[in-house]
């Protein structure tokens, strides 16, 4: 039996203002923010909004995190150290 923890909402703002950290990190080097959030399917406000710390809606995080292949816990509460930790199930 897994002991559940509850977050508190300063912790989860403190783990969400990551979002966007994260996906710079999948952002390629000559790549604009504007062709990459087309790429991802946000506009360039939207994206500049995670910037400054909005808190996405999650179906949002659903939608971008298929787009790059990666988990949303990874991607939306900034869960695990690196991306690859969640692309394969945990057993």
């Amino acid at each position: 039996m897994s002991t559940q923890r509850f977050v508190t909402p300063e912790e989860l703002r403190k783990r969400l203002a990551t979002v966007f950290d994260r996906l710079m990190t999948l952002k390629q080097p000559d790549e604009s923010l504007s062709a990459f959030a087309k790429r991802v399917g946000l506009s360039l406000s939207s994206l500049r909004r995670w910037k400054t710390g909005v808190i996405p809606k999650p179906w949002t995080h659903l939608k971008v995190a298929a787009k790059l292949g990666v988990s949303v816990a990874w991607l939306g509460l900034a869960w695990g150290t690196d991306r690859e930790t969640f692309l394969e199930p945990q057993r």
